[in-house]
């Protein structure tokens, strides 16, 4: 059975405020390139608790007043967290972390104690609030590392990273909390445990039910996973130039950074999941490259819908992303800034003044790349 990840998530728009410490590789950015993340990020709870309180929120949720999605959520569990880059609600359940937690969100443990000292330990446990914020936390980290991967920073963009409002993350611990959101915000219902994508004038977004299995990694690998999709949109700007392959690939090499415990195909990527629902993605893909079974990257390299992308497409967009970001960065940037100008283009054709190679060229050297390093993995 496949270990899809269906989780009650929504993602409405997004805001970038920049601030990175630590780049995908590791590495420290220059100093004074992105600004901090807010020490004092407002939070419903925390202002109720009178701990701390933070930026003024702008007061809407889901273009309404966000008072009235609050309590039209209604849940005990409730969290609203908003920062100068995004905002998120939470009815997510507490958590122990432990040996088998992401290595990277374990990383932000010190950030989260500098709110809440009491948080002890090298595995500690966290309540639903305390959780939500480790998330916040993280996602701002991959945020930044996004940013150093196109050498871009908040000033780069117009508003909030080319949309008028703020990300909504909408993240449901139970199937109810839910069924009230969409029912009465978006009047829609999932489709086999699939998300539903929310759109309006400012931005983009979508909502999942509750996750088959919980725990921290599933969680972080879900909101991570969808997370990279937003950035991406709002790095093209036009979403209707997209690539699937690119669109898909980003977002499963963000993912997969994390935690290889499960793999996220969200809203109609899961069409045919195939080879690429475990855990050793690079030696299947290797395995596809020597049998000559690997699909040939011209017929799928213009596709837009991702529905249409099978389960080995999807391993391979990884691939062909993981290649990209050890080789070509370069072109990627060209190549996304030509999607985010044109109106209507033909890819293949963007593509080859971006990487100086045609598709055709482009799939022989990533085959050739893939048999090397990939060897033993």
């Amino acid at each position: 059975m496949r270990r899809l990840l269906a989780i009650s998530v929504a993602v409405i728009a997004i805001s970038t405020a920049p601030a990175a410490q630590m780049g995908p590789d590791g590495k420290k950015g220059k100093p004074g390139r992105f600004d901090a993340y807010p020490t004092k990020p407002y939070c419903s709870v925390c202002l109720r608790k009178k701990k701390i309180d933070g930026p003024a929120r702008s007061g809407r949720l889901m273009e309404r007043d966000a008072q009235i999605v609050l309590d039209d959520i209604g849940s005990k569990r409730l969290v609203y967290i908003e920062t100068e880059d995004f905002k998120l609600v939470s009815t997510i359940p507490g958590c122990r972390l432990s040996p088998s937690t992401a290595p990277r969100l374990l990383e932000e443990l010190p950030k989260l104690r500098e709110r809440f000292p009491r948080v002890k330990g090298k595995y500690p446990k966290l309540d639903g609030h305390q959780f939500a914020h480790l998330l916040a936390l993280h996602m701002h980290r991959c945020k930044l590392e996004f940013w150093e991967i196109f050498g871009t920073r908040a000033s780069s963009y117009s508003g909030y990273m080319n949309r008028k409002a703020k990300h909504e993350i909408y993240l449901f611990g139970r199937q109810r909390d839910y069924d009230r959101f969409t029912d009465r915000f978006t009047g829609k219902a999932a489709n086999g445990g699939q998300e539903i994508i929310l759109r309006n004038d400012d931005a983009i977004g979508f909502a999942r039910p509750p996750p088959d299995r919980g725990g921290p990694n599933t969680w972080n690998n879900a909101v991570i996973h969808m997370w990279a999709h937003l950035l991406l949109e709002c790095q093209i700007r036009n979403g209707f130039n997209m690539p699937s392959w690119l669109d898909a690939g980003f977002a499963h090499w963000f993912e997969r950074r994390e935690s290889t415990e499960t793999n996220t195909y969200c809203f109609s990527e899961s069409r045919n999941v195939g080879e690429f629902r475990g855990s050793s993605w690079r030696s299947r893909v290797r395995r596809l490259v020597l049998t000559n079974r690997a699909p040939n990257f011209a017929e799928f390299s213009e596709i837009r819908d991702l529905s249409s992308l099978g389960g080995i497409e999807h391993g391979i967009s990884f691939s062909l992303v993981d290649y990209i970001l050890a080789e070509h960065r370069v072109g990627l940037r060209k190549f996304l800034r030509e999607l985010g100008r044109a109106k209507q283009l033909q890819h293949n054709a963007t593509f080859k003044r971006a990487f100086g190679r045609s598709v055709p060229a482009f799939f022989e050297e990533w085959k050739a790349w893939v048999k090397k390093a990939y060897r033993g993995r």
